[in-house]
C-alpha cells in the first residue's frame, strides 16, 4: 500500500499518494517560480490553488479518497505545463500553436451560467444571460425593461433570477461563466487584468480614462437609442412574421377543408351567413367527374402555392432565415403555372355552356274581376307556405338535397293591349346548343300563390343541381291595361325591379303605394308628395274605370 500525506489545497484537506504529492508540489513550486516577478503572485496562486482542489473533488466518488498519479496528471493536462505560458523567448512562439489547441478544446465545455458582478447594472443577471447564450448584454436588458414598462412583469422574473444564479466569485467560475478554459494561462490572464485595473484606480489611470469615456457619452447615448429602435424594428418585423404564418396555416386549413368536401363555403347575404359544401358549389359551377378533380386541382395549386410562400416567407422572417433555395422558387412557380393551365381549360369547357340561350313562356291565369291586383312575396306565414318548394336558409344562393336555390326572380310592370290583366312568365337559360338550353329552361321551377286579387311570389326560383348553374332566371311580367292598378305591398320589394313609372321613381319609394297604369305609364295614384294624375288622362280612366 502506497504512503499518502495530507495537503491543505485552498483550504480544504485532501490525501495525496506521495509520488503523487510530489508532482503537484514540484508542479506548484514550477508556476510559483515563473510568477516571482508578478505582483499579483500570491493571487494567481491561489486562483491556482482553488481551480486544483475543484478538479479534485470532480474525480472522487465514493469508492475513492486518495489523491493518485492519474489524478495529478489529469490537472496538469487540464491547467497546462507552465512552460507553455510563461517562456518569454522563441519557446513560447514554437508552442503557441499547441496552447490555442488545447485552450480550444476545453473551451466552453464547462460554461456555466452566473452573475457577472463585475458587468453589472443591478445585480448581474443580464450580463451573466448574456455571457450564458453568447447574447450581447444590451439585448437581454432591453428584453427586461420591455418586459417591464409594457407589460409590468419584468421586475419579477429578474429578481427571481438574480435570487436562483449565483454569483461569479473566484476566477475559476468567472472563466466558466464567459465559456474560457480555466487553465494556468487564463487564470493568470485574469487576475493580472483585473490586478493592472486596480493599480490604475490608485495612481490616476482610472480617472483618465473615465474623463476620457466622458467625452463620448453622447454618443454612447445615441448608439444605445439606435440600438433601442433597431430593436422595436426586430421585433415589430418578427410580430408581422408571426400573424402572416397565423393567416397563411388558417388559409391553408380551410383551403385542404374545402378540398376535401367540408362545410366551409360561407355565404354572407343581407339577412344571414350561412355555409354551403364546397364539392356541391363546384357541382353547381362545373359538374362531376374529371373535371369536377381537375378544378379542385386547380384551386389547391392557384390558391395553395401562394399561401404556401406566404408561410415560408414568415418563418424566414421569424427566425431570420437567409438562405434562398432556388429549386424551391422554381418547383413552386411551375406548380402555379400548372394550376393556371388547368384553370384555363376548365374555364374554356365551361365557357362552351353559355353560348346559346333560349327561354320558354307560360301564363298565370287571372280568373278575378278585380282590376287592381296586390302584389307580395310569398313567405312562410301563408297558409299554403309548405305545399311550396323553398329555401331552408335565406341566402342569394343554396344548395339542399339535390336541388338548387337561386333568387334570380324579378317582377316588371308593363302596359297591356287586352282590357284584362295578364301574368307572362318567362323561363330563361344558356347550355352549349339551343335545345339543350331550351331543356335546361324547361327544368326550371318557381312558387307563386294567387288567390282572388292576391299575387304571391317566391323569390327564388330552383332547379336539380345537375343540371347546373347556367344562367338560370325567371321573369314575371304583369301587364295592365289603362286604368287598371297594382299595390305593391311591403315585402314585394324582394321580387321587383326596375319598374317604370313617370315619376322615375326607384322601386324602394314605390312600396306601399296604389299605382295605376295612364297611356303615358305607371302614376301614383294617392302618393302624397307626388304630382298627381294628369288632366289629360283624367277623362280617358274615368272612362275606362266606368
Amino acid at each position: 500500500m502506497n504512503k499518502t500525506v495530507t495537503a491543505n489545497i485552498s483550504g480544504i484537506v485532501f490525501y495525496l499518494e506521495i509520488d503523487a504529492y510530489d508532482k503537484l508540489n514540484n508542479y506548484l513550486a514550477t508556476i510559483k517560480n515563473y510568477l516571482r516577478d508578478a505582483e499579483s503572485r500570491e493571487e494567481i496562486m491561489a486562483d491556482i490553488e482553488s481551480r486544483i482542489a475543484e478538479l479534485f473533488k470532480e474525480r472522487f466518488n465514493n469508492d475513492r479518497s486518495v489523491v493518485i498519479m492519474s489524478d495529478v496528471d489529469h490537472v496538469i493536462a487540464v491547467m497546462g505545463e507552465p512552460e507553455q505560458y510563461f517562456d518569454g523567448d522563441e519557446d513560447t512562439n514554437t508552442n503557441s500553436s499547441w496552447t490555442d489547441a488545447n485552450n480550444d478544446s476545453t473551451k466552453s465545455k464547462s460554461k456555466r451560467i452566473y452573475r457577472d458582478e463585475d458587468d453589472k447594472v443591478i445585480g448581474g443577471v443580464c450580463a451573466g444571460i448574456g455571457h450564458y447564450f453568447g447574447i450581447d448584454r444590451i439585448w437581454i436588458r432591453i428584453v427586461f425593461l420591455f418586459a417591464f414598462f409594457v407589460w409590468g412583469i419584468g421586475f419579477i422574473p429578474y429578481i427571481i433570477l438574480w435570487i436562483v444564479i449565483p454569483k461569479a466569485k473566484t476566477t475559476a467560475e468567472k472563466l466558466e461563466m464567459k465559456g474560457e478554459a480555466v487553465n494556468v494561462d487564463n487564470i493568470k490572464k485574469t487576475v493580472e487584468d483585473k490586478f493592472n485595473d486596480l493599480k490604475d484606480s490608485f495612481n490616476g489611470e482610472g480617472a483618465k480614462n473615465a474623463a476620457n469615456g466622458l467625452s463620448n457619452v453622447l454618443s454612447k447615448f445615441f448608439t444605445f437609442i439606435g440600438m433601442v429602435i433597431l430593436f422595436i424594428l426586430k421585433f415589430f418585423v418578427k410580430f408581422v412574421g408571426i400573424i402572416l404564418l397565423i393567416i397563411g396555416i388558417s388559409v391553408l386549413i380551410v383551403l385542404m377543408a374545402t378540398a376535401f368536401n367540408s362545410d366551409v363555403v360561407t355565404v354572407v347575404s343581407d339577412s344571414s351567413v350561412f355555409q354551403i359544401k364546397s364539392y356541391d358549389i363546384i357541382h353547381a359551377l362545373i359538374g362531376t367527374g374529371t373535371n369536377s378533380t381537375l378544378t379542385i386541382a386547380a384551386l389547391v395549386l392557384i390558391l395553395g402555392i401562394p399561401v404556401i410562400a406566404l408561410i415560408y416567407g414568415a418563418i424566414k422572417l421569424i427566425f431570420n432565415l437567409k438562405t434562398n433555395n432556388k429549386a424551391i422558387g422554381i418547383g413552386l412557380i411551375s406548380l402555379w403555372v400548372s394550376g393556371i393551365v388547368l384553370s384555363f381549360y376548365i374555364g374554356s369547357t365551361t365557357f362552351s355552356d353559355f353560348t346559346n340561350n333560349q327561354k320558354t313562356k307560360s301564363n298565370i291565369e287571372w280568373k278575378s274581376n278585380s282590376n287592381t291586383l296586390y302584389l307580395n312575396t310569398l313567405t312562410e306565414d301563408d297558409d299554403l307556405y309548405n305545399n311550396f318548394s323553398f329555401p331552408p336558409e335565406v341566402g342569394n344562393l343554396w344548395i339542399e338535397d339535390g336541388q338548387v336555390y337561386y333568387d334570380n326572380l324579378e317582377v316588371d310592370v308593363l302596359p297591356s293591349r287586352s282590357n284584362k290583366i295578364e301574368i307572362v312568365v318567362e323561363q330563361l337559360a344558356k347550355g352549349k346548343t339551343r335545345k339543350e338550353a331550351r331543356e335546361r329552361a324547361e327544368k326550371i321551377n318557381y312558387s307563386y300563390l294567387l288567390k282572388d286579387s292576391v299575387l304571391k311570389i317566391s323569390p327564388y326560383l330552383y332547379f336539380d343541381l345537375d343540371d347546373r348553374l347556367r344562367g338560370q332566371e325567371v321573369k314575371v311580367h304583369i301587364l295592365l291595361p289603362i286604368g287598371s292598378k297594382i299595390v305593391l305591398e311591403e315585402g314585394s320589394e324582394a321580387i321587383i325591379y326596375d319598374i317604370k313609372n313617370v315619376t322615375n321613381e326607384y322601386d324602394g319609394d314605390m312600396i306601399g303605394e296604389t299605382w295605376i297604369m295612364l297611356e303615358n305609364g305607371l302614376n301614383c295614384l294617392d302618393c302624397p308628395l307626388l304630382p298627381s294624375v294628369s288632366s289629360q288622362n283624367i277623362d280617358t280612366v274615368r272612362t275606362v274605370i266606368k
